[in-house]
């Protein structure tokens, strides 16, 4: 556990650690049609107490009955001859429902993937026996029915910083987030064991904030089921309480999901359910697509933009755009996006027309997408940016020094900022916001030269994480009268994006410091010297000025710390 308690912060950890918690985790294979998934490895790690111990690990590799798919051997590397000569999973059935064997603990899971292939595989055995081996020993009534958490969507409720407006994040960006080491990634032993110190972690995130009391409050908020019935796909929020009621026949569309290269017949079934999904503005049609991308992304991007017409009522489009901006963006390690990065610009050409006259989402959770009932930022204000980001990106998937001297901002009539500021504004603000971001991380200076070709373009005024920049530079020369005015005016085209909220609480900073500063500079009449605060202390303002070098006091004497702000 990285995260340090108080006494009663640990108190409370400790009770929401009071049950064993099963981390479990699976490698496996698709099957024929739609036979489901076959297991290849399973793990099954112990938290007690909130720790974890490797001598109570369980593991176990098997032959899957099936042809493992290239898909499966180029992510776990497993193929048939490493396990030709590996037992079947009916050998290790009741080893692996001994593991589960506290009735009382918790299973936990990144994804509902692995109980569902845990639930397929005891299923087929049932199938497999004859009625009296089944009566003698039922495979699937053998496993117990355990509360479940979904490790990629609980950071969501937990309000995990770095997170974002992502509902669910890949496991590899958890123990980004969360500092958790994975020694060998897509091997299930040290998945779980990845997945277990973050699930330490996410507990202790949760009292340190005294986000819940009881762990029984949080499995009732997270509500992923059981499992004896599981609830996916896995896509959970923190306002999901908001989301509407679906029918039942739409929900028992959602049982299987896309999980393999589909046929077209597959395909224009998993269409005509996105369609449902869009009218009804459903919240499990961004897990869909997750599931279906890695094997599908780019045949199902175009088939899902032409549904944007009919996104007629308030939500419906938010919800479709939400769909398109998972193929776009995908953040699932090993995942390419639906389309290549030399393609970006000239499919948002095409594209950026329909979303701008797109129906926007209403104020009521009814007329809602999915992300603006969960306070996320609306997939039609923001698709621009994971579009734009391809473009900055290219081939390669990374922001270099050499990309941004030879093909963003390097000499010559080619650079690419010369080409998208007509067509492409907003892409050409973000991609200087990047580049002037990449290289204030890297001190260099240049990084003030392209600060001022924002400004000169104008790009300033299109994107408020520039406008941010900008804001602050002229606060550091003591034009708060122009700041605020250029804030103000970026913020009157205000969307959803989180980057305006940043630049309207800057604002509110900036007036408060002024006001603060003219306080500050006025004598210091104290009625009660024993509540007074002490000469010199202040309420740090990260927006107020700097002190000009040589100015003079206006306030009580204060030597503040270096690169910190004063109020005077």
């Amino acid at each position: 556990m990285k995260t340090k308690l108080t006494d009663a912060q640990q108190d409370l950890f400790e009770h929401l650690t009071s049950r064993t918690f099963y981390v479990v985790d699976t490698e496996y294979t698709s099957g024929p049609a739609k036979g489901g998934n076959h297991l290849i490895s399973i793990a099954v790690v112990p938290v007690v107490a909130g720790r974890r111990n490797p001598k109570d690990d369980f593991y176990k590799e098997m032959n899957p009955g099936v042809p493992i798919h290239p898909r499966a051997t180029t992510k776990n590397g497993f193929t048939d001859t490493l396990v030709k000569r590996k037992r079947r999973f009916g050998v290790y059935a009741k080893p692996i429902i001994a593991a589960l064997g506290d009735p009382n603990a918790v299973f936990v899971a990144h994804t509902n993937s692995d109980i569902k292939v845990l639930r397929d595989e005891l299923t087929r055995l049932d199938q497999a026996r004859t009625p009296e081996e089944v009566r003698a020993w039922p495979a699937l009534a053998s496993l117990p029915e355990l509360p479940i958490i979904d490790t990629s969507t609980l950071p969501r409720l937990v309000a995990l910083e770095g997170i974002g407006h992502r509902g669910s994040i890949s496991l590899a960006r958890l123990c980004e987030l969360t500092a958790a080491r994975n020694a060998k990634p897509h091997h299930a032993l040290s998945d779980a064991r990845a997945t277990a110190d973050a699930l330490v972690e996410l507990l202790a995130q949760i009292a340190k904030k005294a986000s819940f009391y009881t762990l029984s409050n949080l499995l009732n908020a997270h509500d992923r089921g059981t499992t004896a019935s599981p609830k996916g796909p896995a896509y959970i929020r923190s306002s999901r309480q908001y989301d509407p009621e679906l029918p039942p026949a739409h929900l028992a569309r959602h049982a299987d999901p896309l999980d393999h290269p589909g046929t077209r017949e597959e395909l224009l079934a998993w269409v005509d359910l996105a369609a449902e999904c869009v009218k009804l503005r459903c919240q499990w049609l961004h897990d869909e697509v997750r599931v279906a991308a890695p094997d599908n992304g780019p045949r199902l991007l175009d088939l899902l933009v032409k549904l944007l017409p009919g996104a007629s009522q308030p939500g419906q489009a938010g919800t479709l755009l939400g769909a398109v901006y998972e193929l776009i963006a995908p953040q699932d390690l090993g995942v390419k996006p639906a389309f290549a990065a030399t393609r970006a610009l000239k499919w948002w050409a095409k594209a950026r027309p329909q979303v701008a006259a797109s129906q926007p989402c209403g104020d009521s959770n009814e007329e809602a997408c999915p992300s603006c009932r969960a306070g996320q930022p609306c997939p039609r204000d923001v698709l621009y940016q994971a579009v734009a980001e391809m473009a900055v990106l290219g081939m390669s998937g990374e922001l270099t020094r050499q990309r941004i001297d030879w093909f963003l901002l390097g000499k010559g009539k080619d650079r690419y900022i010369n080409r998208w500021p007509a067509k492409h504004p907003e892409a050409a603000a973000w991609m200087l916001w990047r580049v002037v971001t990449f290289e204030q991380n890297l001190g260099l200076a240049v990084a003030a030269n392209h600060l001022e070709l924002a400004k000169k373009m104008g790009l300033h005024l299109v994107e408020p994480r520039l406008a941010l920049m900008v804001c602050e530079q002229l606060l550091d020369t003591f034009d708060l009268d122009e700041a605020a005015a250029l804030a103000e005016t970026v913020l009157g085209s205000r969307t959803t994006d989180d980057a305006f909220d940043d630049l309207a609480l800057w604002l509110i900073w900036t007036k408060q410091s002024a006001a603060a500063a003219t306080k500050a500079a006025k004598p210091r009449h104290v009625l009660f010297p024993r509540k007074a605060r002490p000469a010199g202390r202040v309420n740090y303002n990260p927006y107020a000025p700097l002190r000009p070098p040589g100015g003079a006091e206006t306030g009580p004497s204060c030597d503040p710390a270096p690169h910190t702000r004063s109020l005077a």
